[in-house]
């Protein structure tokens, strides 16, 4: 068996004797030609986050009156953002399959998506708000506990680290629950796997939708017209493109391997978007766990 208990889910895709631009060229030429499915994704995640999400938001709003404050407000939309996992995991298989150039029905595969992984997705969502919320509040309490003693500095550093792995690790749930068949415990697992194995292309990640959503926070009101539009698909976008890559290295392609199979061979199966990033270990992987 694989390390990453790779049982992958069904999806054609193009032979993998397409030619291959440099990752920059090709993330800018899916962007070009896939920008109006972005636009239709976005859309979708929105509905459908609106429709699951927005009762609890405006509820939890309600009910804070005029106590409002930076940390309240946080934990609400958290609340929110517990319950969007669903459309993430919808959106998460659009775009996966945008980037390996497979075909996609827009509005019947984001649903069905939504429907299957449903559970695993709305433990994901809970999960990460969960932590988020500690993450937050621990971080504050710590740094504003470090003018009165320096000490504290040491568990807002660890605490800090921690958060930063999360994050990397946040990237991976979506994408692997939409791509291969997995218990929702190595789902975790394997996401933290990846914040490791990943660790350079996370960190980019995390700058590019750092960034990304910092604008967002710094121009809004008015940014928010973007996020309706295309926001919130574009940095799932520039996430799974990153991250595809791992996946594929460690789930994908050894299924093929351990069934003795190759990719031009299938024409449900097929999988393009390989990446040559460091394949020398995994012939004595399969055969490690073969033994």
């Amino acid at each position: 068996m694989a390390l990453f208990h790779n049982y992958t889910k069904e999806g054609k895709g193009v032979s993998k004797y397409a030619p291959q631009k440099k990752r920059p060229f090709l993330f800018f030429d899916i962007l070009k030609r896939k920008i109006g499915k972005l636009i239709t994704v976005n859309l979708l995640f929105v509905a459908v986050t609106a429709v699951i999400s927005l009762i609890p938001v405006l509820i939890g709003l309600f009910l804070l009156k005029d106590s409002y404050d930076l940390i309240k407000i946080f934990m609400v939309f958290a609340v929110g953002s517990a319950l969007c996992g669903p459309a993430m995991a919808g959106m998460t298989y659009i775009i996966k399959n945008l980037i390996t150039e497979n075909p996609v029905f827009m509005v019947s595969d984001f649903m069905d998506n939504v429907k299957e992984n449903w559970k695993q997705a709305i433990a994901v969502s809970l999960l990460q708000s969960i932590i988020t919320v500690i993450c937050v509040v621990s971080l504050l309490f710590y740094w504003n506990q470090v003018p009165e003693s320096s000490v504290m500095l040491i568990p807002f550093i660890v605490t800090l680290v921690f958060t930063v792995v999360l994050l990397f690790a946040s990237f991976y749930p979506y994408l692997l629950m939409v791509t291969v068949e997995l218990k929702f415990i190595d789902i975790i697992k394997n996401s933290f796997i990846f914040a490791v194995v990943g660790m350079k292309t996370n960190a980019i990640t995390l700058i590019i939708t750092g960034i990304m959503t910092f604008l967002a926070y710094w121009y809004f009101p008015v940014s928010c017209a973007v996020l309706l539009v295309i926001g919130f698909s574009l940095i799932a976008f520039v996430t799974c493109f990153n991250s595809y890559q791992y996946v594929y290295k460690y789930c994908v392609k050894p299924y093929f391997e351990q069934n003795d199979l190759e990719e031009e061979e299938l024409d449900e199966d097929e999988v393009v978007f390989q990446d040559t990033v460091g394949l020398e270990n995994k012939n004595n992987n399969t055969e490690d766990s073969d033994k």
